[in-house]
C-alpha cells in the first residue's frame, strides 16, 4: 500500500537512544516526506512552541510527537491546533509514548500513552509501527519488524536476559555513528531488504560497535572508581561520572559486580540532566525521578539538574570525584 506517499509527516523525538529514531525510521518507509527535530525531557516544550510559531507544522500532513511527551500546557496548545484530515490517518497530530510519567496525558484524543499492552512492555517504536503498519510496503514489514522488536529489547533492558545481543549492539552503533547517519543506515537496510539478523551490520559498523566495547569497559571501571554513594529519599544512590555516551549499559556492569546500592544517577552537565538507572528489584526509578521534576519508567528516568540536584546529589560540576563509599 502506498497510500500514505504522497502525504508528509513532522516527527519530534527523543533525541537520547535508538527509540527515539525508530519511529523516524518507520515513518521514512510510509510518507514521501520526512523532518525531524530531536528533543530531550529539558527542551520539548520550547521546540515544539517554537516549531508551532515558526509555522512549521502548517506545512506538513501530519505530526508525530514520539518516545517524549510534552508538558499538559503544550498538549493543550496542540490539541487546539489538531484537526481532521483527508487522509487514512484521521488525525493530523499524534503525541505518542510509553514512559509512565506521561501517562496523565492518556486522555487527549491525540494521545497514545501506554506502558504495555498484553503484558509486554511497550516503546515508542513499536507503537508508531502498530499505528502506521498497515501503510507499509509489503516488503518493508518484517524488516521494520525486526527493527521494532530490537529496539524493544533494548529500551525494556530484555535484551540482557533473553540474551539478544543485537538489540543491545545497534543501541551501541547509535551511540557510534550519531543519530543521522543512524537513522540513514536503517531506513536503507530496511529498503533494500538487508535488515536480518545475520546481516544487522556492516564490517565497518560491527567494527565501531566492537571499539566502543572496548571504550566501554574502561568508562565502566573509571566511572565505578571514581564515584560516591549518598542517601537521597531513603535511597542508596551510586553517583557516577561517566561520558552520556556509555551511560546505559553502566547498570548493568555495576550489577555484575556486585553493586548494592538502590540505583545509579548519572550526572550530565553539558545536557542539564540527570540520568537515573535501577540497581536493585525494588526501586522504582520514575517516582524518585518525579520528586525532581523529572520521570521516565520504572526502571530508567531523567530529572534536570537542578540547585536542589547538586546539593542533595553531592555534584561536582568540574569532575564529580568523591572516592567515599556507604
Amino acid at each position: 500500500m502506498d497510500w500514505l506517499k504522497n502525504e508528509s509527516a513532522y516527527f519530534v523525538s527523543h533525541d537520547a537512544d535508538i527509540d527515539g529514531m525508530g519511529p523516524i525510521i518507520i515513518g521514512k518507509t510510509v510518507f514521501g516526506k520526512v523532518d525531524y527535530s530531536l528533543v530531550n525531557y529539558k527542551n520539548i516544550d520550547d521546540v515544539i512552541k517554537s516549531l508551532i510559531e515558526g509555522g512549521v507544522f502548517e506545512k506538513y500532513d501530519h505530526v508525530f510527537i514520539t518516545d517524549v511527551c510534552p508538558k499538559k500546557e503544550t498538549i493543550d496548545i496542540l490539541d487546539a491546533l489538531n484537526s481532521k484530515v483527508a487522509s487514512p490517518l484521521e488525525s493530523k497530530i499524534y503525541v505518542i509514548d510509553h514512559h509512565a510519567a506521561a501517562l496523565d496525558r492518556s486522555g487527549y484524543k491525540m494521545a497514545d500513552i501506554a506502558v504495555e499492552k498484553d503484558g509486554t512492555k511497550l516503546c515508542a517504536t513499536t507503537m508508531v509501527l502498530q499505528k502506521l503498519k498497515d501503510f507499509i510496503p509489503e516488503t518493508m514489514v518484517a524488516p521494520c519488524e525486526y527493527l521494532s522488536e530490537l529496539t524493544r529489547l533494548s529500551d525494556t533492558w530484555e535484551w540482557h536476559d533473553k540474551g539478544v545481543v543485537d538489540a543491545d549492539d545497534l543501541a551501541e552503533l547509535f551511540n557510534g555513528v550519531g543519530a543521522e547517519k543512524y537513522i540513514e543506515s536503517m531506513t536503507g537496510k530496511i529498503a533494500s531488504g538487508h535488515l536480518a539478523s545475520g546481516t544487522l551490520f556492516t564490517d565497518e559498523e560491527r567494527k565501531i560497535v566492537d571499539d566502543r566495547r572496548t571504550k566501554m569497559l574502561a568508562a565502566y571501571t573509571r566511572a565505578y572508581e571514581t564515584s560516591h554513594n549518598v542517601k537521597v529519599n531513603g535511597k542508596v544512590v551510586c553517583v557516577c561520572d561517566i561520558d552520556y555516551e556509555f551511560r546505559n549499559g553502566l547498570s548493568q556492569y555495576l550489577r555484575d559486580i556486585g553493586e548494592r546500592s538502590n540505583l545509579l544517577a548519572i550526572p550530565d552537565f553539558k545536557k542539564g540532566t540527570m540520568s537515573y538507572r535501577v540497581l536493585d528489584s525494588e526501586t522504582d526509578v520514575n517516582e524518585f525521578a518525579q520528586k525532581f521534576g523529572g520521570g521516565g519508567n520504572k526502571a530508567a528516568a531523567g530529572s534536570p539538574i537542578t540547585e536542589e540536584v547538586i546539593k542533595a546529589f553531592e555534584l561536582n560540576q568540574e569532575h564529580n570525584v568523591n572516592p567515599q563509599k556507604i
